[in-house]
């Protein structure tokens, strides 16, 4: 909600933000978006559905 209806303000900061910032803020975009696409990867899109992580691995790139 709040964030789409701010995103020309976002998108601004993010231009005027110093280029470290910048390539910080992007690569932790990356993570969080790749982060988000194992979640539809692993448990779907059905939220009422259970399902568990089967290993180590899985956990650690879970939490990560």
């Amino acid at each position: 909600g709040d964030l789409l209806r701010s995103v020309s303000e976002v998108i601004s900061a993010f231009a005027h933000a110093e280029e470290g910032d910048r390539e910080m803020i992007l690569r932790c975009l990356l993570v969080i978006i790749s982060g988000q696409r194992l979640d539809i990867e692993r448990f779907g899109t059905k939220s009422s559905e259970i399902r568990v992580l089967e290993s180590d691995k899985e956990l650690d790139d879970y939490a990560y």
